[in-house]
């Protein structure tokens, strides 16, 4: 069934679970309990014009409220009878333990949920066997409401736009075949990766023993000089895994702890942590509750400094204490134990036992000239080709041995220098083709001898953009590196 609304439909497949014979009216955009006098309406888009029911229930930010007052203090519950085993709606003055069921007549109903607030619906006569319904969520959803009540409009409102991206039933990254395959392939971009890579692979081949088949892997740091690929390796692995780069944080910048944590609602600039902005909820609106955060330069934490983010650390990579991770914007603890957590280090030297303690270590090696030549260039080269918008007809779709070879010269066999280097070999190599008399690069002497066009890339697909912002002008582009 087609809904027009996301949250009555949220509420359909509560009252199914819940076993209350509904039927959806599609015109109307409405819920029409059969055994009942109740019309459930989404508040922001109330299209209803029922007239044979006796009351209409709204629900306005995933709250109950009666239609005819939104401000009104009768609550809209949920009871349970335990005689006629019959679940109904009731209009109380508050949420008690026992009501009248108006089936049997008996005192022997009481409230499925303790307040008016999704989605924690589950009967707490029952034994967790019998259990009617338990949605699982990051936070205890019941109490958000009574946390906007402590502030005024315009805080709430900023509140409640962070409350909504943390509720609701949460998402999961999982690991197919073609994810695990190409976290695989990283390992011919990354040969110094292996040890870490085949890690990854393991957790995620063992992800379907897990009730939720999601990826999960102890804390790691990636520990190596300068440019042997530890943050690159990273965002590429997170777009594989994630779709997208992680939320990364450079610890060498002083980070202080309430980056991670947040600042509570009454300062000034307040605003929520990190941890809990890795999991809010996309487009699909279900949070995420194993990310991936990338934590750089761990050895340069300052840890005489009273705002330490060290001692967050202490709480976050124990699953035990995570999953009452506290933030102090939201004011409420939150599940965080699924997040995922990879550092990069230069050194251990620096870093306390504690944490070195709570973490998984690789070392990683530096590249081989070998390696630079065989692997990294290439994939440097691709990436540039992709960042910088070339037009890839005119320049070779792989770089031959000999152009990389004189890169890799260039750049005194550092990651770092390569792209700079990259840049300073097409300088070298610019010409123009005698027969279309466009400019032409980075091919070898062969390539040319050959017929460089055997060798060039494919042209790339028409996009939208204007005639004049497709067209490379090499001369044009070479002018903003005047030091080449």
């Amino acid at each position: 069934m087609e809904y027009k609304s996301k949250l009555l439909e949220r509420v359909a497949k509560h009252l199914q679970v819940l076993k209350m014979k509904f039927s959806y009216d599609n015109e109307n955009n409405c819920l029409v309990l059969e055994e009942q006098p109740f019309v459930i309406i989404d508040y922001e888009n109330p299209m209803t014009s029922y007239q044979d029911k006796e009351i209409l229930v709204a629900f306005i930010h995933g709250k109950i409220y009666t239609l005819d007052s939104k401000e009104s203090k009768k609550v809209v519950c949920f009871l349970y009878c335990k005689d006629c085993n019959k679940i109904y709606i009731q209009v109380v003055d508050s949420p008690k333990k026992e009501l009248i069921c108006p089936y049997c007549k008996k005192s022997s109903a009481s409230s499925i949920i303790e307040t008016d607030r999704m989605p924690y619906w589950f009967n707490k006569n029952r034994t967790k066997e019998e259990e009617v319904y338990s949605e699982e969520s990051l936070l205890n959803e019941s109490l958000i409401e009574s946390r906007l009540d402590l502030y005024d409009d315009k805080t709430r409102d900023l509140l409640e736009k962070v409350f909504n991206k943390l509720t609701g039933a949460p998402k999961y990254l999982v690991a197919d075949e073609e994810t695990i395959e190409k976290i695989k392939s990283l390992e011919t971009v990354y040969p110094n990766m292996k040890e870490v890579i085949d890690y990854i692979v393991l957790n995620c081949k063992a992800s379907p023993l897990r009730t939720n088949n999601d990826i999960s892997f102890k804390p790691i740091v990636l520990v190596g000089g300068p440019g042997c690929g530890k943050s690159s390796f990273c965002s590429d692995l997170c777009r594989i895994i994630m779709g997208k780069p992680p939320l990364k944080i450079d610890l060498g910048n002083s980070v202080a702890n309430f980056t991670l944590s947040g600042t509570a609602p009454e300062f000034k600039n307040s605003r929520h942590g990190l941890i809990i902005e890795s999991m809010f909820s996309g487009e699909d609106n279900h949070p995420l509750k194993n990310p991936i955060i990338q934590f750089d330069e761990l050895d340069k934490i300052k840890k005489n400094d009273s705002f330490s983010i060290e001692s967050i650390f202490y709480s976050i990579l124990e699953k035990a204490n995570s999953r009452s991770f506290y933030d102090n914007y939201i004011g409420m603890n939150i599940d965080a134990s699924g997040i995922n957590y990879i550092f990069t280090a230069n050194s251990l030297d620096n870093i306390s036992s504690p944490i070195i303690n709570r973490l998984k270590i690789f070392k990683i090696d530096d590249y081989t000239h070998e390696q630079l030549v065989e692997n990294v260039t290439g994939s440097i080269y691709s990436k540039w080709l992709e960042n910088e918008k070339m037009v890839r007809e005119y320049l070779p779709e792989v770089l031959s041995t000999e152009i990389k070879e004189k890169i890799i010269r260039y750049s005194n066999d550092d990651p770092r220098s390569i792209e700079d280097s990259i840049i300073r070999v097409l300088n070298e190599t610019l010409t123009i083709d005698p027969e279309s008399e466009h400019p032409i690069a980075l091919f070898s002497q062969l390539e040319l001898e050959l017929g460089w066009k055997k060798f060039r890339g494919k042209k790339r697909a028409a996009t939208k953009k204007t005639q004049e912002e497709s067209i490379f002008d090499p001369i044009k582009y070479l002018e903003q590196f005047p030091d080449f």
